[in-house]
């Protein structure tokens, strides 16, 4: 495999030549898979996000950074958000920018960073549920999200349970966050700066939060 679409080739592209592909069964946008497809996505991320973690791990290493000391959440936090700031652009394609183009991948050879995305995704994500026991992965199923078109629908999101809103389930879209991400790599590093402490901080807080629709509970 090639990475000279790369604007330079890094050590973390290196890397991402042997990194093992995320498979979820069955690629797509909501509007492309059916309802038991999407639970047999979601059912693929249960099954192997321990193993995706430990996947992960192993690049992290290169920077000695370790995913699975979470003792303490906010320097590793900080650690994850620095080594997005100054490596990410160096992976940054605009092909693999595009939406439509992440929803129908299938993770692999030259859309292998899209697999890196899903398992940083998954750890963060893992991060809010080890400190926030009342949240989960779970398939946005909302009504809202279908009449809307949202993109989360039947897609695995954190559910954010006794949340400091009026909705007192929140649906965290954390893969399309770190998408977000990645899309804007190219941009300064100040649009991005601490963003993965800021949504696990705040999902955390939200999930521990007294109150629910304006009364505490």
């Amino acid at each position: 495999m090639s990475w000279s679409l790369f604007k330079r080739k890094s050590e973390l592209a290196r890397l991402l030549e042997g990194y093992e592909p995320y498979r979820r069964p069955f690629p797509g946008s909501s509007n492309q898979i059916t309802l038991e497809q999407a639970q047999a996505n979601l059912a693929y991320l249960l099954s192997n996000s321990t193993h995706r973690v430990t996947v992960l791990g192993q690049l992290m290493r290169y920077w000695k950074i370790d995913v699975h000391n979470t003792a303490e959440i906010e320097p590793l936090l900080d650690s994850m958000d620095l080594w997005a700031e100054r490596e990410w652009p160096s992976i940054f394609e605009r092909r693999l920018s595009d939406r439509a183009t992440w929803h129908r991948s299938s993770r692999d050879g030259r859309d292998i960073v899209f697999s890196l995305l899903m398992d940083v995704s998954i750890f963060l994500g893992g991060l809010i549920i080890e400190r926030a026991p009342s949240c989960s992965w779970a398939l946005d199923l909302s009504r809202d999200s279908e009449e809307s078109s949202m993109e989360s629908f039947k897609r695995p999101i954190v559910l954010i349970e006794n949340a400091s809103f009026e909705d007192p389930l929140v649906i965290l879209d954390i893969e399309a966050i770190v998408f977000g991400r990645y899309q804007a790599s190219a941009l300064p590093p100040a649009v991005n700066a601490g963003l993965f402490r800021r949504v696990v901080l705040d999902a955390i807080h939200q999930a521990d939060s007294p109150w629910r629709n304006g009364v505490r509970v």
